[in-house]
């Protein structure tokens, strides 16, 4: 079978899949994309060093259910953080020999991110190739940030059968809520991440947590990140939804990331719920013995 053929039995494949999941087929396309880029970073030389994080990890480590995204976020180790060389490696990942050797990768730009923080990111603005598609997306690396308890690792689910599935270096779902709630504490009314609550709220909704290990990844990104952890902030995050701001843009944002209906204030009850406990033992500088339970709460 020629090269254009098969491009063209893999997009009718990913067009099925759409229809058959009731998935945009550009959410497919974009997941397939970021997918082979993924297979070619675990068997590159980068594989320690590039951690992945965020939406995708999350989207990934929930079997595709909850917020979809447009971005592959990591968290670099022993990499420069200059354009030039995240540059140099991201071109050499492209280059890895990977399943799918019908998806080609181009670099459109590159920039500077979260200038913010004592050390800037990169963002990467990708583009996937397969036949006469173009489909964007971005990666956004960071660093300096912590991981609590530890590293660990992911196997990334495929969209199309008889592909090997990427197994990478991954975030821990404790810092990855620690980080969204530096983030909510950090930017309160002014945050346009109306992801940071619901990615909170659907873990809490669907995973136990050990008490001990959440308090210490929250703790220590505060720490890092040099942000204050207290309840006076916690108390400003519970009103959130008197805010018409704040609900005007959840609804937004619902209709366009989740197309669901789920009300802000409930959302923030359960947010507020689930962190209280750590939030009060990093204050008390007590241990937190307790262990979350998505249907009894702390226990």
């Amino acid at each position: 079978m020629d090269v254009m053929k098969n491009e063209k039995s893999i997009l009718q494949k990913l067009k099925n899949r759409a229809r058959v999941k009731r998935l945009p087929y550009q959410l497919v396309l974009q997941l397939f994309c970021q997918e082979e880029f993924l297979r070619r970073l675990s068997v590159s030389e980068f594989k320690e060093n590039l951690i992945i994080k965020g939406g995708l990890f999350l989207f990934s480590y929930n079997g595709f259910e909850g917020r979809p995204t447009m971005d592959i976020d990591f968290l670099a180790k022993n990499i420069s953080n200059s354009q030039v060389e995240m540059k140099d490696v991201i071109e050499k990942i492209m280059k890895q020999d990977g399943d799918n050797q019908y998806i080609d990768f181009m670099i459109n730009a590159v920039e500077n991110i979260t200038e913010q923080k004592a050390y800037h990111g990169v963002r990467i603005k990708m583009v996937g190739i397969i036949g006469n598609t173009r489909t964007p997306f971005d990666i956004d690396i960071g660093i300096g940030d912590v991981i609590v308890p530890s590293i660990n690792m992911i196997e990334i689910p495929t969209q199309l059968d008889g592909y090997r599935r990427p197994v990478l270096r991954s975030y821990s779902l404790e810092s990855t809520i620690a980080e969204k709630l530096e983030a909510m504490f950090s930017r309160m009314e002014t945050t346009s991440r109306m992801k940071d609550y619901y990615d909170i709220y659907y873990l809490a909704i669907h995973y136990e947590f050990e008490g001990a290990v959440l308090k210490a990844a929250i703790n220590e990104t505060f720490i890092n990140r040099k942000a204050n952890c207290d309840s006076k902030s916690l108390a400003r995050i519970k009103s959130m939804h008197e805010n018409e701001d704040m609900s005007r843009r959840w609804r937004v944002f619902v209709r366009k990331s989740l197309n669901a209906d789920i009300e802000f204030d409930a959302v923030i009850s359960v947010v507020v719920e689930f962190v209280s406990k750590p939030i009060e033992s990093i204050e008390a500088e007590v241990i937190l013995d307790k262990s979350w339970n998505p249907d009894t709460g702390w226990k």
